[in-house]
């Protein structure tokens, strides 16, 4: 992507600095965006990438979620907007920094958004984090969950999500007649782990005999 030097591109997260070097953001987001990554836990003290945490889930995840105008800025944006550059540049950063071997699995899938807010905001955010891994990395998408209805998972407190979960999502009726090895699960943001847990669940059960799970931010 070449940049143009009379009209440099637009930081996609402050929209105010231009950018440079082939990247969607300025330097000065760049560094607050490595420094979230690198941010220490507040339960036992490590950085995100050594954080003990969440071992016992197979959930990844770029960097935790705080109640700060960068990281929900940031999040807000993924979910209201699609900038192919920014996806991109995300992919790439999710990769690279969890240490994610493409050659390791045989396709990509996400967790649909609910109908109502893809045909408000004109746009399904995991499913374009998805599409970007395949661009960026050349694992191909696979179309395989449908959302059926529900209450909205953030409005309930952690016990009910995952009672409310159950029979929210099911296998869609078109996918390929054909059996994996090893899926690619995304979404954008994971609280308790409820939604993308039961959909690798449904993907196993179905599809697929390993299923790896990586979100941009956990709460």
């Amino acid at each position: 992507m070449k940049t143009d030097l009379l009209a440099p591109q637009r930081c996609v997260i402050c929209g105010r600095y231009a950018c440079f070097d082939e990247l969607p953001v300025c330097k000065y987001c760049l560094h607050i965006f490595n420094s979230i990554i690198t941010e220490k836990c507040e339960k036992c003290g490590k950085s995100g990438l050594y954080c003990n945490c969440y071992k016992n889930d197979s959930i990844k995840y770029l960097f935790s979620y705080a109640n700060e105008f960068f990281t929900h800025g940031l999040v807000y944006y993924v979910k209201c907007y699609f900038d192919v550059r920014f996806m991109d540049f995300l992919v790439e950063q999710m990769f690279y920094t969890l240490g994610i071997d493409p050659k390791n699995y045989n396709a990509v899938t996400f967790v649909p958004r609910k109908p109502l807010r893809k045909r408000r905001y004109g746009v399904d955010q995991a499913e374009q984090l998805a599409r970007a891994i395949e661009r960026r990395f050349g694992i191909p998408i696979i179309y395989t969950l449908e959302r059926i209805g529900g209450r909205q998972q953030k409005t309930l407190p952690a016990k009910e999500r995952f009672l409310n979960i159950k029979g929210r999502y099911r296998m869609r009726s078109d996918i390929p007649n054909k059996k994996y090895n090893r899926i690619l699960l995304v979404d954008d943001l994971c609280t308790t782990g409820a939604t993308v847990k039961a959909c690798a669940k449904l993907l196993r059960e179905s599809i697929s005999r390993e299923v790896g799970i990586i979100v941009i931010a956990r709460k």
